[in-house]
């Protein structure tokens, strides 16, 4: 008897996030179908559930300003079996883009820049620049998401400009006011290698509270 086995790469975190944008993305192609809901050629179409938790067209588009403020944890994994640890808050503000081409599916873009605070700031990390795009599912007012973003730490003492990647996963609500503001959640996890020609790697994990205003959106 055979037995399911799943490959090694979706184990990681880029596969957990390739698999999830994968599944998304059929979403959204499937969604519009089910929506218009199966003619029997007999009378209207089928009920269809999604037909409930559908938000009006370009929800959560727009484009405009975030202010965002958060706790970073990072560590610093060195060629012994010593790990270093550093926290801080990182407070900092973006702009970005959402295009919501069907009820049931958005991309957007995005860059974010962020100042350290606390131990960060100490060990020598003051700034954080990030630029990603992202994909979500919206939900009426709500809308889950996933994304990967580029990112370039500034550390001091010597040490200049360091690139990663990140990948992240939130969720987003429009607030019930008359202006277009929403509000996101969001956990990403940060991995930077052979920091400064080191052989010495840094994973960050950040949470992170974001406020957004969006032109355009309705």
């Amino acid at each position: 008897m055979s037995t399911l086995r799943i490959p090694e790469w979706l184990k990681t975190p880029v596969g957990v996030v390739v698999a999830t944008l994968a599944a998304i993305f059929l979403f959204a192609l499937c969604a519009p179908l089910w929506a218009e809901g199966l003619k029997d050629g007999r009378g209207p179409a089928a009920a269809n559930p999604l037909a409930e938790i559908a938000p009006k067209p370009a929800a959560f588009a727009g484009c405009g300003p975030t202010v965002r403020a958060g706790w970073t944890i990072g560590t610093l994994d060195t060629p012994s079996p010593i790990t270093y640890a550093s926290e801080g808050a990182m407070l900092g503000f973006g702009l970005g883009c959402d295009w919501q081409p069907s009820k049931y599916f958005l991309v957007g873009a995005f860059v974010t820049y962020d100042w350290a605070f606390n131990d960060l700031k100490t060990i020598g990390v003051e700034n954080n620049l990030r630029a990603g795009g992202r994909i979500g599912l919206p939900i009426k007012n709500w809308m889950p998401y996933v994304g990967a973003a580029w990112s370039r730490i500034h550390v001091g003492n010597g040490i200049g400009d360091v690139d990663g990647y990140g990948l992240f996963g939130g969720l987003e609500v429009r607030l019930a006011t008359e202006a277009p503001l929403f509000f996101a959640a969001e956990v990403e996890r940060a991995f930077y290698s052979n920091v400064a020609g080191s052989g010495m790697d840094i994973n960050a994990t950040s949470v992170t509270a974001n406020l957004k205003y969006k032109f355009g959106g309705k």
